[in-house]
């Protein structure tokens, strides 16, 4: 089972965010679509983590109480750089 927490520190660790908006979202330029100007960004919620890009349409979320990431989720952390290993450590 994982835990928000633990993933939510990896992916700060991970990833450089931008500014975070004003509904909450950390910015950045889409990995999945290569995006060229930043439309993407991870939220931080209480049980949640949720991504969304503007750009691709690519969303995903990982909710805690599943206790599973899934595939999207985890395509979406390996266009960032973040490994299954690193994901399952």
């Amino acid at each position: 089972m994982i835990k928000q927490e633990k993933l939510e520190d990896l992916i700060r660790e991970k990833i450089p965010f931008g500014p975070t908006d004003s509904r909450g979202f950390h910015s950045l330029k889409c990995q999945c679509c290569n995006d060229y100007k930043v439309r993407a960004g991870f939220k931080f919620e209480l049980g949640n983590i949720v991504y969304n890009c503007w750009n691709c349409s690519t969303t995903c979320v990982f909710e805690e109480l599943s206790g599973k990431i899934s595939k999207k989720f985890r395509s979406v952390l390996n266009d960032y750089g973040i490994t299954d290993t690193e994901i399952s450590a």
